[in-house]
């Protein structure tokens, strides 16, 4: 399998131009975009510019070469149904970013249904690996636990965390399976509050740090999520391999 890798130094895709520098490939995997969810209260207009544009132009080049499409999308279930989440639930975003990624997967449907693209949506539930920015919830307790101090703003928020080993798995899987249309859950299909997963840190790192925060929400937030890994199992053929533990441990070596 030759991968063709595109980075930032590659010219911004949402520009036409940049698209036809990409050579005829089978499949594309669709990461580009905005995804920092607070963010996209203050910058609504280019996370939808970005998001929609970059997407469109993917599926006009699915459709100039017949590729299959893989698109990374997010959690957009809205905060009402109780967890596991199902693929069926129907969509409510709950902030700027979700519109976006909604929005892309009516366009990702539509050129599935007119054009017949091939297309596996990923529903993304909460990532972390190597390099992931400090803004997100491991790596800012990481540096937290190396300053001897933690102070989060939500400690009882339950979250659905995925290792980026079992993401990749789960990527490499949907470029393999010939699948014409699905949606489906990429998570642990577990939930964690966030005062768990810091305890759960601290005791990878032997440190004993007393944990201080709040129980603040951002608007609109959900308060437990986890997937329902059901159609990941059946369709894909796969699960995870790491539990949080697993991941956070396995993440801590890569760090040294």
């Amino acid at each position: 399998m030759k991968i063709f890798v595109v980075k930032r130094k590659n010219g911004d895709f949402i520009l036409k131009k940049n698209w036809k520098k990409i050579p005829k490939s089978k499949c594309i995997v669709h990461l580009a975009g905005k995804s920092f969810a607070p963010d996209s209260w203050k910058d609504t207009h280019n996370f939808l510019k970005n998001n929609i544009l970059s997407t469109q132009l993917a599926l006009d080049y699915c459709k100039k070469y017949q590729s299959k499409l893989i698109f990374t999308s997010t959690v957009l279930y809205g905060g009402n149904y109780k967890s596991p989440l199902l693929e069926t639930f129907e969509p409510k975003p709950q902030n700027p970013y979700h519109l976006s990624k909604y929005l892309c997967e009516q366009l990702c449907k539509f050129h599935h249904d007119n054009f017949k693209t091939k297309i596996v949506i990923l529903r993304i539930f909460n990532p972390y690996g190597l390099e992931q920015g400090k803004r997100y919830v491991i790596p800012e307790i990481t540096d937290m636990i190396k300053k001897n101090k933690i102070f989060l703003k939500n400690l009882i928020a339950k979250r659905d965390f995925i290792y980026i080993e079992d993401l990749i798995d789960a990527f490499l899987k949907a470029i393999k399976k010939n699948i014409k249309f699905s949606i489906i859950n990429i998570g642990s299909g577990k939930s964690y509050s966030i005062r768990q997963l810091a305890k759960i840190m601290m005791n990878i790192y032997g440190k004993k740090i007393p944990i201080k925060g709040k129980k603040l929400f951002r608007v609109n937030d959900y308060k437990e999520v986890y997937a329902s890994i059901n159609k990941a199992k059946r369709e894909l053929g796969w699960s995870p391999k790491y539990t949080l533990k697993e991941g956070i441990n396995h993440l801590k070596q890569q760090l040294k």
